[in-house]
């Protein structure tokens, strides 16, 4: 953003968090590559990580390195660089980050689109370490050239008292709540956690929290979630997705704030159970949904998800999915 474009405070904020996280990113580097302040019983975590090298890559001290650094020219080949480290927790040297940044210039001109992309990034989304994968992305500009849906949230802040991150930082926090494997233990049965474990497509609901809140980079005033529908839409036909997968996105993009309301009426009136049940319509999507309601809020901030909101959400989604269950859903 250059300084003809900067027209409001919140302009001046976006650059601001912009830099403050180019310096984050470098101190961060320097102090992964000071080996002598390590402690040993870290030095022996590090050289465990360092077993999970490939042929493409080497892990040094927690650190990825490239085997052959002109690889990075093939799209492919840095798709899989950020799934390794989704998959195995680890973070970029800063060579690797440096080669990162000279190979997006060739990306740029052709960028990977279509159900080739899409493979890539839904083995990426569904690993542990997805969100720190896409804070890396997202850093090094990859992101954006990959999903330009989400240019317009990078560094964008959200100014209430209320919302604690920027909208892309919110995102990527609220994909690493379901995936995280924190218990939730509320309500009878099984904890709010478990479900992600019973999804069948969970691709889709990290693709969802990704694009859900893209269109608050729309002008203020106007309904985000419109324009968070439409930027979907433009993701999801670019990736190729199937109908059936693009229509069960975009009902979770639409209806991302509906349990929360649903949530501030009586959760255990039967009108309210109903009315909920039959909106959502599937067991697969209230289970994604309830998912996604949860790290929403608990994205906002840490103290958003209270163990009363808990409660009613797990309350809410017993309710509903016993519903569906006898309505034969």
């Amino acid at each position: 953003m250059n300084d003809s474009e900067i027209t409001n405070a919140a302009d001046w904020m976006r650059v601001y968090f912009g830099h403050v996280r180019g310096v984050h990113r470098v101190c961060a580097q320097l102090l992964e590559e000071i080996p002598a302040a390590w402690s040993s019983l870290y030095r022996q975590f590090q050289g465990w990580r360092s077993r999970v090298a490939s042929d493409d890559f080497s892990v040094v001290d927690g650190l990825i390195f490239l085997q052959q650094p002109a690889g990075l020219r093939d799209p492919e080949m840095l798709l899989r660089l950020f799934h390794f480290m989704a998959e195995h927790g680890l973070k970029l040297s800063t060579t690797t980050e440096y080669k990162v940044e000279q190979a997006l210039p060739a990306l740029a001109a052709t960028p990977p689109r279509g159900a080739e992309l899409w493979l890539y990034l839904q083995e990426t989304l569904v690993q542990p370490h997805a969100a720190d994968a896409l804070r890396a992305m997202n850093a090094l500009r990859l992101l954006a050239l990959l999903l330009p849906e989400l240019k317009g949230i990078e560094a964008l802040v959200v100014r209430d008292f209320y919302h604690r991150y920027t909208v892309d930082e919110h995102s990527f926090l609220a994909i690493r709540k379901p995936a995280s494997s924190e218990r939730i233990e509320i309500g009878m049965g099984p904890a709010l956690a478990e479900l992600q474990s019973e999804l069948e497509q969970p691709e889709l609901l990290y693709l969802a929290l990704l694009l859900h809140d893209s269109g608050k980079a729309g002008p203020p005033g106007d309904n985000h979630v419109e324009g968070s529908l439409q930027l979907t839409d433009s993701c999801t036909e670019r990736l190729d997705l199937d109908p059936l997968d693009r229509e069960t996105v975009r009902f979770l993009v639409a209806n991302h704030l509906e349990m929360s309301a649903a949530m501030r009426r009586d959760v255990f009136d039967p009108v309210n159970v109903k009315s909920f049940a039959e909106k959502v319509g599937a067991p697969e999507r209230l289970k994604m949904l309830c998912l996604l309601t949860y790290a929403d809020i608990k994205a906002v901030n840490p103290e958003a998800m209270t163990p009363w909101k808990a409660d009613n959400l797990w309350q809410l989604y017993i309710g509903c999915a016993n519903y569906l269950s006898r309505s034969g859903r």
